[in-house]
């Protein structure tokens, strides 16, 4: 195919102005970097291409004298067409991937999103003092944060991919219930799980491997909810167990993908699923709250009430798993205790305590119980703050902190870093809550 000579040159100028362009659209964006940040991957190879381009562009046909208005000569269309590929291609990934911000279920799904460049800090809710807090991110050490997903109608609860890089959110829907959505951790992109009004959808968990996502599913009018599976390859969901009777809520998976918990109020215990071999175990709670897995699926420990004489208080307990399990308080001392959650590598526990005798007055002390040894270490003291809620970072070496100041009428929870090395409490965000590590 030929153009003229004056014909070629003007669609040469228009493809560089395109490519111009969109790639000061990348750059503004950030989406060059995040290309480039998964290590020059294949998504980075157009950008890399169209730079390229811009800097030699017209040495195809150097040397040429420009025709005169009056000259008909005829010249190649290969030569645009070639120019023009570098663009196809740079558009091709965002068009391919389009969805309600930005880009596409099949990415988002699959967790490819973001090449392989891994966000690492916190996750959060804020305002805390807001009638509908956003998801924030937060550099863990230091750094302004950013928010990721903001919807008109705030966020409920939301639950980290074990990818690091999406997560899975509670938002209020339009018709009175509630709907999980699907997030990635930069803010670029979301797009709605499931479609459950006018029922309530809520409390996400990931599987180990990401392939799956348990939530608690409460029907229009109902008093209790169950927990139902979404496979997130295939889009099919549907409920543990078939049994409408048996209810269920606050699942969590353990950490390497052999059991799935979740409190199941209908027998009045903790049920723990083998998803392995099959079958189930009931630990016996009057609390409705699930606890925490130890990472290899082996034992939970949780907080339920103990009586020792007419003093009713909440206390840890530790349910040995499988075939010969049993049931102890975890801490001879009577005290009470809630908020257990378990390190990564299983050696420690970390806890809320506050003394029956009120020695330290009302606040409620952080704690880390040592597995191995069954040593207790008192991490805070004082009764300035509360602490309340704890999660651990993907080393083992850190723990976020929800505290909030006692004495102080409306007083909004923060979000403290403690080191276990070095022992120190590190102010990380304020008026901020339901904190929690990337993996």
């Amino acid at each position: 195919m030929m153009l003229t000579r004056r014909a070629a040159e003007r669609l040469k100028a228009l493809v560089l102005v395109l490519t111009a362009v969109f790639f000061a659209w990348q750059l503004a964006s950030g989406a060059l970097f995040e290309q480039l940040g998964g290590g020059f991957g294949w998504a980075a190879l157009p950008s890399i291409a169209l730079l390229i381009l811009m800097a030699g562009s017209y040495r195809l046909g150097a040397g040429e004298e420009p025709p005169e208005p009056s000259q008909e000569a005829q010249a190649p269309v290969w030569p645009v067409l070639l120019m023009a590929l570098p663009l196809l291609a740079s558009l091709a990934l965002p068009l391919h991937a389009h969805g309600e911000h930005g880009t596409s279920a099949s990415l988002l799904l699959d967790g490819t999103l973001g090449g392989g460049a891994r966000v690492s800090g916190v996750l959060y809710l804020a305002p805390a003092d807001a009638d509908a807090p956003g998801l924030w991110l937060a550099p863990a050490d230091g750094g302004e944060p950013r928010e990721v997903f903001s919807p008109e109608r705030g966020v409920l609860d939301y639950a980290p991919a074990p990818d690091g890089r999406r997560v899975a959110a509670t938002v209020p829907g339009t018709e009175g219930g509630e709907d999980i959505w699907l997030v990635d951790v930069l803010g670029r992109v979301s797009q709605p799980l499931t479609d459950c009004a006018p029922d309530a959808c809520r409390s996400p968990a990931w599987s180990a491997d990401g392939s799956l996502l348990a939530y608690e599913r409460v029907e229009r009018g109902a008093e209790t909810g169950r927990i139902w599976l979404l496979d997130l390859q295939t889009g099919e969901t549907a409920p543990v167990y078939e049994d409408p009777q048996i209810a269920g809520s606050d699942p969590q998976f353990s950490r390497e993908g052999s059991r799935l918990a979740f409190v199941d109020s209908s027998a009045g215990a903790i049920r723990v699923v083998d998803l392995e071999q099959g079958g189930a175990t009931l630990v016996p709670t009057q609390l409705r709250e699930v606890g925490s897995l130890s990472p290899d699926g082996s034992a939970l420990v949780y907080a339920d009430i103990r009586a020792v004489g007419r003093q009713y208080f909440s206390q840890l307990w530790l349910a040995t798993l499988g075939e010969g399990g049993e049931l102890r308080s975890l801490l001879d001392d009577p005290q009470e205790e809630i908020a257990p959650a378990w390190s990564p590598d299983g050696r420690w526990i970390v806890y809320g305590s506050r003394r029956l005798d009120r020695a330290e007055g009302m606040a409620i002390q952080m704690m880390l119980y040592d597995v191995e040894t069954g040593e207790v270490q008192q991490v805070t003291s004082g009764d300035e703050y509360n602490q309340t809620v704890f999660s651990w970072d993907a080393s083992g070496s850190r723990v976020l902190v929800q505290r909030f100041r006692l004495g102080e009428v409306g007083a909004a929870p923060g979000l403290w870093v403690y080191d276990l090395a070095t022992g120190e409490m590190t102010l990380l965000v304020e008026n901020a809550f339901d904190g929690a590590w990337l993996p």
